[in-house]
Parts: structure tokens; sequence; C-alpha cells
């Protein structure tokens, strides 16, 4: 602004100084223009860079993607900030300088867009009053996120800043208050006065939310990659552990069903059979507690666990036992059911132990009755100790072991469940093994909410 004043009267500028001045204003704003744009485009790839390395970095790295993540410095220099957080799954991350955890989250809550898209403010006090003390460490915050309980933050410090204007804004309220004839002179209109502004940081550019909402797309990609590669191994790993088919035993007929829950092909259920070097016949029925690789990496050794005891001639008491403080030593906070069972196929003698599994279901010609709950409670608690329950296996009984999957429904209580099921094994048993198994399939009505196994022993023929 060029302002001329004369006392004797207007003082009318020259079309030339007229014309120059245009020109010169012209062309100044041209040139910072230009270089505002420069500066701009060589931040852009300088922070590309930054997020190609920290996505290649991440995408190498065995830990967990979040831990990964916020082990990076890189994260701060990628929109320049001089903290960071992030809170996902109950779990809160920092990188830097922030504020406490309770800041964080009501910085998060205010600043965030319902559609998780980023968004930013330098002035988080105008936001609320509240956390202007925190303006040290968090002036301005730039959000992303995918809900209220899945965030990242990036926060600035504030920037006291001087300010020189052309005229003090106070002048206006003076003249307003004076009598309409008095006139302010230009020269003191226009004299220099000083603002010191505070509580704000440096204002986010667009392209730095353009580059954190790359980032976010990134580690959903990231995310869905690692949950694809986990579920692939969970299955191999469940298919490797639950038989297809039951083994074939000498003397005795075997069957067995495996159904996933709805929606999921990973679940806790395993089974196992085989022999030992006498020809006595084990057989085994769990459930480890979850889903996913956890569940599939418990169930391999308490399996492996089960046979190595086992073969070196534990009874199944003991070989609970064993599965307990093994669950304990090397599972730390898993838990799990299971039955273990030995029978000789020539005498149909039967040796049973449990640890917090449902209860056996004998079915006789003419009658079915569900067993007493025998031994200790779950695998991984460390209490109570497993005792081995005794009988005998006629030609034609069946001994039926199952999950909570087959008798567990919403609503009902499993006493009943497990009655229903003893109501049906007794009146439909028959000669045809397989069509009996597959009908108890269905005899619990409801919608299966977890994976379901079933394992069926009976002797076969006749014994002298």
């Amino acid at each position: 602004l060029v302002a001329c004043h004369h006392y004797s009267g207007p003082l009318r500028v020259p079309f030339d100084a007229r014309s120059a001045a245009e020109f010169l204003g012209q062309t100044a704003s041209h040139l910072i223009d230009d270089r505002e744009r420069a500066d701009h485009h060589a931040d852009e790839r300088r922070s590309s860079a930054l997020l190609g390395g920290i996505t290649t970095s991440l995408a190498g790295d065995p830990r967990p993607v979040y831990d990964a993540l916020y082990s990076d410095e890189r994260l701060l220099s990628l929109v320049e900030a001089q903290g960071t957080a992030l809170f996902a799954d109950g779990q809160l991350l920092t990188l830097g300088e922030v504020p406490p955890a309770s800041v964080l989250h009501d910085i998060a809550a205010r600043v965030g867009a319902a559609d998780g898209k980023a968004t930013a403010t330098n002035h988080l006090a105008g936001l609320s009053p509240d956390l202007a003390e925190w303006a040290h460490l968090a002036a301005g915050a730039l959000h992303s996120g995918n809900g209220p309980d899945r965030w990242m933050l990036w926060l600035r410090p504030e920037i006291e800043k001087t300010v020189d204007w052309g005229g003090d804004p106070t002048n206006k309220l003076i003249a307003a208050t004076e009598d309409p004839s008095v006139r302010l002179s230009p020269r003191k209109s226009f004299a220099k006065w000083r603002q010191v502004v505070r509580g704000q940081s440096l204002p986010w550019e667009s392209w730095q939310l353009e580059v954190v909402e790359n980032l976010r797309q990134h580690l959903s990609a990231e995310l869905l990659r690692r949950t694809h590669e986990h579920t692939t191994l969970a299955e191999s790993l469940q298919r490797t552990l639950v038989l297809d088919e039951a083994p074939s035993f000498d003397g005795l007929e075997v069957l067995a069903r495996y159904r996933p829950a709805k929606g999921s092909q990973l679940g806790g259920d395993w089974w196992d059979a085989f022999s030992l070097p006498d020809g006595t016949v084990v057989m085994a029925v769990g459930d480890v507690a979850g889903h996913g690789v956890s569940a599939a990496t418990a169930m391999a050794q308490i399996r492996t666990g089960l046979r190595a005891y086992m073969i070196d001639g534990q009874s199944p008491a003991a070989c609970v036992d064993r599965l307990d403080v093994l669950t304990r030593t090397l599972l730390p906070g898993q838990t799990a059911t299971v039955v273990v069972l030995t029978i000789a196929p020539d005498t149909g003698a039967v040796r049973l132990a449990s640890a917090g599994h449902l209860p056996a279901l004998l079915v006789r010609p003419e009658q079915a009755e569900v067993l007493p709950e025998a031994g200790r409670p779950l695998l991984g608690i460390g209490f109570g100790a497993a005792r081995t329950d005794e009988l005998v296996l006629d030609p034609g009984d069946t001994l039926v072991l199952y999950t909570d999957g087959l008798v567990e429904r919403r609503g009902v209580e499993l006493d009943v469940s497990i009655e229903q099921l003893r109501s049906a094994a007794g009146t439909t048993a028959g000669a045809d093994l397989e069509g009996w198994v597959d009908a108890l399939l269905t005899t619990v009505p409801g919608t299966l909410d977890d994976d379901l196994t079933i394992v069926a022993l009976r002797p076969k023929g006749s014994r002298a």
C-alpha cells in the first residue's frame, strides 16, 4: 500500500509511477508464488521418499505393524512434527514429545473427522481453552484415523510470532469515539504497530495431509496383507493338526467329524488318534482358547507334548498333569481343555482322564449315559490333579468325545444341550456309525458359533 498525503491538497501520483508500482507488484507476486510452489514441491518429494522408506521397512519387519512403525524416527520428519501418537486395539504408542494420554484422547476427539480422513488445526486452544496449557507440546495437531478407537496424531508446539502491522487496529475505535471533525494523520494511522501471537503452531500444508492419508492407506494394506498371511499360515497348520480321517485300528471302528464355525476357518479344536507299541490305542480331543495363529501354535505344542508323554508310558492322568505344566511354562496366558483315553482293542478296557473338558457320552444298545466329569480344571491354570476313570466297552457300545461347538448355543443352558445330545444318541444308535454321527451333528439346534469336533469309537465284532 502506497499512501500519499499532503496538507495543501491531493497529491496526484504520475501515471509512470503508478505503472511502475503495478509492474513491481505483479512481478513480486509471481516470484513469491513460484518460490512457494518450488519449496512445496521439494518438500513433497522429500516426504514421499520418506514415506517410501517407512513402508518398505514395515513390509520387511517381522514385528507387529504398529510397533515397527513407532520405532522409526522418520515418522516425525514425515510431516515435520515434534511428537506423534497412535491408539489402536486399546494400546497407546508414542514417539517424540507428547502430552499425557488423556490430553491425546481429547485432541483426537476434537480434531478427528467422522470418516477418518486427515484433518488438521494449528490452534488447538481455539477448539478448547483447556488445551492452551499444553501449547508448548501441542499447539497444532494433524489427525488421521478409522473411528474413535483407532487414530494417529502428529503434534507441533507453539511458535511465538511477532507481527509488525502498518497502523494500530485500535485507531478505528478512537475515531468512533471522537467528534466527526477530528482527523487522524496518515503518518500516525500507518505507524508501525507490533503484535505478539502465541498458542499457535506452524500451519499444516495441504501436501502434509495428503502424505498422512497415503500412510493410512499403506497401513491398511499392510495390515490386510499380514492378516491374509496369518490366516493362510493358521489354516495350513490346522490342516496338519486336525486329521481329515481317522486312522484304521484292528478291532476298533473310529469315526471323526470336524466343522468350522460359521464364517471362520480358524478355531481351537483338535483331535488325535494313534497306537502305542503294545497295541493300545490312544485318543484325545482338545479345545484351545482363542483363534488364529496363536491357537494353532498352542494346538501343535499340546498335541506334540501329549504324544511324547503317552509314548513314554505315562497314564492318561499323568499325561494331563504334564500337559498343564507344559501349557503354563511354554504358553503363558493360554488355556485349553483336553480329554485323553487309552483303549485295549482286544478287551475294550478304557482308561480316561480329562482337564476341563465336556463329559464323554457312553452309548450302549439300550441306553445312553453321560459319564461323570473327571479330573482337573483347564490346562494352564496350575490347579488340581487329574484322575483316571476306567470302564469297559463291549461290542456294539460307542464312546463319544466332543467339543463345546456340538452342544453350546446362545441362550440355552449347557446341561440342557447335553441332555438333548444324550437323548438323541440313545434313540438313533444303530449299526451305521457314519450316519449316526452325522445325525448327531444337528441334534442341538441353533447357529454354530464355534468350531465343532466329534469323535466316536466302537469295538468291532464279538469278544470271547
